[in-house]
């Protein structure tokens, strides 16, 4: 009966700590912090002043599970009286399966991207030749430098620095972010950032200038979590190194290039989309 309760309450559980709402700049998810001292109860984040009707609601539902998992148990415990241990319905002799992790993002291997990379790095040394700006070495080192300010600037919660650099409509979504995090007291902290790989995996290139994209697979360790703004606690989060990996994709404007969107890995499909120069298609190997 205790396996049936606690996959009734699993899902309450990881709804209340939060542990998957990882972030990095542009991956934050809204969840209270603490209002009391350090010495608090941090299970439930958004447990504080006037919160007490949803603690209750909460309350309530852990209640009414554990109720309707003793009835279950009990209906169950009848049926398969005299069977031997783990042997009864909804039960192996291996135990009940393990609560999942939280999900992290899906690392593409270098040998997965290897001859998009050398395509798409290839179009830019041919267009290098009428626009330096284009050139390889100048859009990785200026991904780079953006990489880590913009993290820098997303664990300061101030974007000032970095404006000139994010296209409108995307410094507009991290900001709105930014206080959203800066209102519930948190700050989200990257530590140990290191860059393991940048590929460059898609490229767009008009005849207008202007309209020219870029994007970079960006692979990198870090150890990511919240603490609370007053007390310094912890919160959630990872604070052993893990790997992370997005799509960041920049946009020449007057001149420059400019932050146009991050994506996770998983949920972009940039590694299939085709090389466009000037009109002319080309096939993603």
């Amino acid at each position: 009966m205790r396996w049936i309760l606690l996959s009734l309450l699993a899902p309450t559980v990881t709804l209340l700590t939060g542990e998957n709402c990882w972030a990095q700049a542009g991956r934050y998810v809204p969840i209270r912090a603490p209002t009391g001292g350090g010495g608090g109860f941090h299970f439930l984040p958004f447990m504080g002043d006037g919160n007490w009707d949803l603690v209750w609601t909460i309350v309530l539902v852990i209640l009414a599970a554990i109720y309707v998992g003793w009835k279950v148990g009990y209906a169950l415990g009848r049926g398969t009286r005299g069977s031997p241990p783990g042997t009864g319905p909804g039960l192996s002799s291996s135990g009940p399966p393990a609560e999942a992790p939280p999900s992290p993002d899906l690392i593409v291997s270098a040998e997965q991207v290897a001859e998009k990379a050398e395509q798409t790095t290839g179009l830019l040394k041919a267009l290098a030749r009428e626009d330096r700006l284009v050139d390889p070495s100048e859009p990785r080192t200026f991904v780079t430098a953006t990489f880590r300010e913009v993290q820098r600037c997303w664990q300061e919660r101030d974007y000032g620095p970095v404006e000139r650099f994010l296209m409108p409509s995307l410094l507009a979504d991290h900001q709105k972010l930014l206080r959203a995090m800066r209102s519930n007291g948190e700050i989200n902290r990257i530590e140990d950032l290191q860059v393991r790989r940048l590929e460059f995996v898609h490229l767009v290139c008009p005849d207008e200038i202007d309209g020219r994209e870029v994007t970079a697979l960006i692979t990198f360790e870090a150890k990511v979590y919240f603490v609370a703004e007053r007390t310094g606690a912890f919160l959630r989060g990872a604070q052993q190194a893990r790997l992370y990996q997005e799509f960041w994709t920049f946009r020449q404007q007057e001149n420059a290039w400019r932050l146009q969107a991050i994506e996770r890995s998983h949920v972009s499909n940039r590694l299939r989309w085709p090389n466009r120069v000037e009109g002319q298609r080309f096939e993603p190997a």
